[in-house]
């Protein structure tokens, strides 16, 4: 009878822990900004809740009301749109 041997097991390579970029902070950055990542229209509310560390929802509000009883809401968030940098605000931490 012949014996067959059995196949030896692979050996697998050390596991390596991935590890993750470091989340980075807007601390240098001391001007307003518009969010690329969270935005519903331009990201100029999501921007300035994230740089004032609010609700995002409570800015749209009162865009909304500006917009709807004067005109200027429309025209400050334009303006906003218009002068602010985009930055991408997603996985940011604010000190």
């Amino acid at each position: 009878m012949l014996f067959v041997e059995a196949p030896k097991a692979m050996a697998l390579p050390p596991i390596i822990p991935q590890t993750l970029p470091p989340a980075y902070t807007l601390k240098d950055y001391e001007g307003f900004y518009r969010s690329s990542d969270e935005k519903s229209i331009g990201g100029v509310c999501a921007g300035l809740a994230h740089k004032w560390n609010m609700n995002r929802f409570g800015i749209q509000i009162g865009f909304i009301l500006l917009g709807l009883f004067f005109i200027i809401g429309v025209i400050l968030y334009l303006a906003c749109w218009a002068a602010f940098k985009s930055v991408p605000t997603r996985g940011v931490t604010i000190p």
